[in-house]
């Protein structure tokens, strides 16, 4: 190989559940956890004692959830619910520089994203009898991608793709349904 290899990772996180029972029929529960990763990478992706193909990884990530959900029963035991609310956000950046002895291959791709994603839930399973069960729920989903890539480098560092920020959002409501 012509260059070296490294593959380096450090990695941490840390996750809290809380939960508080209200009442005889209801508990509020929270699930709240944080990570991070940061990683570094390099090796010689084409097998020869040319430098043909030599990358470079350099990759940050950061991401942070909180859920909190409502559990409850009914008075007599045939009705279970739960419901509440999700949240995540994300934020993370790639950059891969490239070696090359050909001199119009890239150099330096990769970009930075965020991504932000909420919903509200609610699912509840009614006892018709101690052997059949009806289950029906609801979440209504919605999220917003971002990404700014970054320039790709040729030749004398003539950029090829200008940095343009991309978006994409979108929501959903999704159902499910059973019959135990």
């Amino acid at each position: 190989e012509t260059g070296p290899s490294q593959n380096d990772i450090d990695t941490w996180a840390v996750a809290l559940t809380a939960e508080q029972k209200i009442s005889d029929h209801l508990t509020v529960k929270s699930l709240t956890s944080y990570r991070e990763i940061d990683a570094f990478f390099s090796r010689s992706s084409d097998g020869t004692p040319f430098t043909i193909f030599q990358t470079t990884d350099d990759y940050h990530q950061t991401q942070f959830t909180e859920e909190v959900q409502f559990i409850g029963t009914s008075l007599h035991g045939r009705l279970e619910w739960v419901g509440g609310l999700f949240y995540m956000t994300e934020q993370a950046s790639n950059l891969s520089f490239l070696e090359s002895d050909l001199s119009s291959f890239p150099r330096l791709i990769g970009g930075e994203a965020q991504n932000d994603n909420f919903a509200v839930f609610a699912e509840s399973t009614f006892a018709v009898t101690d052997k059949l069960h009806i289950t029906g729920g609801l979440r209504y989903t919605f999220e917003d991608k971002r990404f700014l890539p970054t320039s790709i480098i040729v030749g004398d560092d003539v950029p090829v793709v200008p940095p343009v920020k991309k978006n994409l959002s979108f929501n959903e409501l999704t159902w499910r349904s059973s019959l135990t």
